[in-house]
C-alpha cells in the first residue's frame, strides 16, 4: 500500500514574489522526498485537511459536539473550510515549507474500517511513527538548509502533519489511533538567489552527519521563537557544539599554514610544542577566535565581540543572575551559528545575497 507523508512548516520573516508563488527547493529520490516553498498551501493539503476534518467529525460523533445536520459531504466541506480559515488566521498569507515523502508499506486490513464514496477510514491501521522517524534527519536537514540559505528567517512553526495511505485503486485510507492525555517583525521578500543554494546546502548537510545536533538545535531555536529563553539556549548550545566539533580541523589548518611559512627544523618543532601545551588550555572564546579568523578574517574582530557579548549573557544565566528574557541576544546567537555553519560548509555567501 502506498502512502504520502506530508508535513508543513510556516516560515516567519519572509515573503514570496507575487509572480512566483511556488518553488521546489529539494528533491531526494532515494527517500521519495520533495520539498517546496509556497504561498498557496491549500492546493498541497487537500488530503491532509480532509483527513483532519474526518477525524474531527469522528470525534464529534464519539464524544458529542459540532452538528450532524447536512450530508457528509456538506459537513466535511464545512470542517475543511474551518481548518483553512484557522490556518489563515494563525499564520496569514506567509511562506510555507511543504515536505512530501512517498513510500510503501505492507497492505493492511484494520479493525473498525468504514468505506465511503471518496475515502476509507480505519482505527489502528498501521503505526505511523516509523514512517515519520525514517525521514526525521532529512527533514531537519531541509529546514536547516533553508535557515542558513535564506536571509531573515525569524522563526519556524509546524502547521500540520499527516500520513495518508492509498489503496491500489487510488482511494485514500485515513488511519487513526485514538489517544488521550490530560511579537512584531518585518518580512523580507524571498529572492530567487536565496532559493538556488538550498539543494546544495541540503546535500552537504546530509552528507555531514557530524553536525546533525547543531542542525537540530538551530531549528529548535527558530521553532521556539515565542519562548526567548529556550530559543536563546538552543542557539547558544548549537554555537558551542559547532565550535567544539570543528575546532580541531581549523587548529590543524592554522598550524599547517604556520609550518609552511618558512619555519623549518627547530622552529617547526617549537610550533608543535606550542600546540601540544595549548591542547587542554583553549577556552571556548579562543577556539571561536581561531575559527573566525580562518573562515572570515574581515569580520573576525566584530564577530568576536558579538560572540563575547552573547557568551556574557549565557554566563549570567548559568550563574543564576537576573537576566531579562526580553533582552537576550537570541538574534545574535542565531546569526553566528547561521554564518559560520554556512562558511564551514563551503557555501559562497555572496551568491545568496548575504
Amino acid at each position: 500500500m502506498k502512502y504520502i507523508y506530508t508535513t508543513v512548516y510556516w516560515i516567519k520573516g519572509v515573503t514570496v514574489d507575487s509572480d512566483q508563488t511556488e518553488r521546489k527547493v529539494v528533491a531526494d529520490a532515494n527517500h521519495g522526498l520533495r520539498a517546496l516553498l509556497t504561498s498557496q498551501l491549500d492546493t498541497h493539503c487537500l488530503e491532509v485537511d480532509r483527513s483532519i476534518a474526518v477525524a474531527n467529525l469522528l470525534l464529534n460523533s464519539m464524544f458529542g459536539g459540532g452538528t450532524n445536520t447536512g450530508s457528509l459531504d456538506e459537513r466535511l466541506t464545512s470542517e475543511i473550510t474551518k481548518i483553512r480559515e484557522a490556518r489563515v488566521r494563525d499564520y496569514g498569507a506567509g511562506v510555507y515549507l511543504v515536505i512530501e515523502v512517498q513510500g510503501e508499506v505492507d497492505d493492511f486490513t484494520a479493525p473498525h474500517q468504514q468505506e465511503y464514496d471518496d475515502f476509507v477510514t480505519c482505527l489502528d491501521g498501521v503505526a505511523k511513527g516509523s514512517i515519520r522517524s525514517a525521514v526525521a534527519d532529512q527533514i531537519t536537514a531541509i529546514i536547516t538548509a533553508i535557515v542558513i540559505s535564506v536571509d531573515n528567517v525569524l522563526g519556524i512553526k509546524k502547521v500540520t502533519d499527516a500520513v495518508v495511505f492509498f489503496r491500489d485503486d487510488g482511494k485514500p485510507v485515513y488511519s487513526y489511533t485514538i489517544t488521550a492525555s490530560g511579537t512584531g517583525y518585518v518580512s523580507k521578500q524571498l529572492l530567487p538567489e536565496a532559493i538556488k543554494p538550498i539543494q546544495a546546502v541540503f546535500d552537504k548537510l546530509f552528507s555531514n552527519q557530524g553536525l546533525d545536533r547543531v542542525s537540530r538545535l538551530l531549528v529548535s531555536s527558530l521553532q521556539s521563537s515565542d519562548d526567548p529563553l529556550r530559543s536563546f539556549l538552543s542557539a547558544w548550545t548549537a554555537l558551542e557544539i559547532f565550535v567544539n566539533k570543528t575546532f580541531n580541523h581549523y587548529e590543524t589548518m592554522f598550524f599547517q599554514q604556520l609550518a609552511a611559512g618558512n619555519h623549518p627544523g627547530v622552529r617547526g618543532q617549537y610550533l608543535e610544542r606550542i600546540r601540544s601545551v595549548m591542547k587542554d588550555k583553549y577556552r571556548l572564546a579562543d577556539k571561536f577566535m581561531m575559527i573566525s579568523y580562518q573562515l572570515c578574517p574581515d569580520d573576525a574582530d566584530e564577530d568576536m565581540q558579538r560572540f563575547m557579548n552573547t557568551k556574557e549573557q549565557r554566563d549570567k544565566l548559568a550563574h543564576g543572575q537576573n537576566v531579562s528574557e526580553a533582552v537576550l541576544p537570541v538574534d545574535s546567537a542565531q546569526k553566528l551559528v547561521h554564518k559560520y555553519f554556512l562558511l564551514h560548509l563551503g557555501v559562497d555567501q555572496a551568491k545568496i545575497g548575504k
